[in-house]
């Protein structure tokens, strides 16, 4: 992977963000795992990366700002499997979008694709092991509706996100600050 340095510094300034004040789900995780599968030379580590910057945010966000919500120090949360595998499905559909050719289309439409299958995925889990909603088809459909000021959130910190780390990276690699991967 050539460019590591830059690669890498895009990704920790995009995942130190979580990290201050924030719309709820505007967030880098999922930007995070389509840029980490355009250029990570190792596709492991382009799972592991959103992963790994979720669990460290999480722990630190959990154990202090979020702190009155739990009982004791806190490792995982319920909803951290759902939100896991959601990012892990996000990271298949950019690697199978990506594949051969990344285009600022496929960015946008990958970027929306991921942006829906985790809101779908993080939701089922809501709706499934929080305990917030009935376990019946109306609890379902109410658990959706009220999560869809999540979706716009989330709509548009992948954009914003994807935008960030996509137009930097090209910006370097046309400015000649870098050289070219491709």
């Amino acid at each position: 992977m050539k460019n590591k340095t830059l690669i890498l510094s895009l990704i920790s300034l995009a995942v130190l963000s979580r990290l201050f004040p924030h719309p709820p789900n505007f967030t880098p995780l999922v930007a995070v795992g389509m840029f980490g599968m355009a250029y990570f030379g190792s596709k492991t580590w382009s799972f592991l990366i959103p992963l790994l910057a979720l669990y460290i945010s999480n722990l630190i966000l959990d154990n202090t700002l979020y702190a009155k919500y739990y009982q004791g120090f806190t490792w995982f949360d319920n909803q951290s499997i759902w939100i896991y595998g959601a990012l892990i499905c996000t990271s298949i559909l950019s690697y199978f979008s990506f594949k051969g050719n990344l285009s600022n289309q496929r960015i946008a439409t990958t970027s929306i694709l991921s942006s829906v299958l985790f809101f779908v995925i993080s939701n089922l889990g809501v709706w499934a092991s929080s305990g917030m909603y009935p376990p019946t088809f109306e609890g379902f459909v109410y658990c959706y509706l009220m999560a869809i000021p999540f979706l716009g959130y989330s709509l548009l910190g992948d954009l914003f996100y994807n935008i960030f780390l996509f137009g930097t990276y090209i910006y370097f690699v046309n400015k000649k600050i870098v050289k070219s991967e491709v």
